[in-house]
């Protein structure tokens, strides 16, 4: 299992704040003191209204066929169904950004014995 270690969570220039349009983007910032370890925060902000979206992203090479740790820890007030507003994501992705495939046919579901 590889996990990254040793790096702040806030280093502003390893974190992108993304957001498809100005309007929607909720305010953002690096807190670099705060977080749950005190070695620094991403945070969004939002107002009023369900009309946010914003993101942070980063790209992190990565070796095919090893295993990884992702965590990420979240602290949230006012928000009304967490579970659909805040999440995690992972894109595994090749060096061209194509979507990469699994090593193993799909054991179960509709596509067994293909590869994901």
């Amino acid at each position: 299992m590889r996990e990254r270690r040793g790096a702040s969570v806030a280093e502003a220039a390893e974190w992108e704040f993304w957001a498809p349009r100005d309007e929607a983007a909720p305010e953002h910032a690096v807190l670099t003191q705060d977080g749950r370890s005190g070695d620094g925060a991403l945070v969004l902000e939002t107002g009023e209204g369900s009309h946010w979206i914003g993101a942070w992203k980063q790209t992190i090479p990565v070796e095919g066929g090893a295993h990884y740790r992702f965590t990420a820890w979240r602290k949230f007030e006012g928000v009304d169904l967490p579970r659909r507003s805040i999440v995690a994501r992972v894109l595994w992705q090749d060096e061209k950004g194509n979507k990469v495939k699994w090593n193993d046919p799909a054991q179960a579901g509709y596509g067994v014995g293909t590869v994901p």
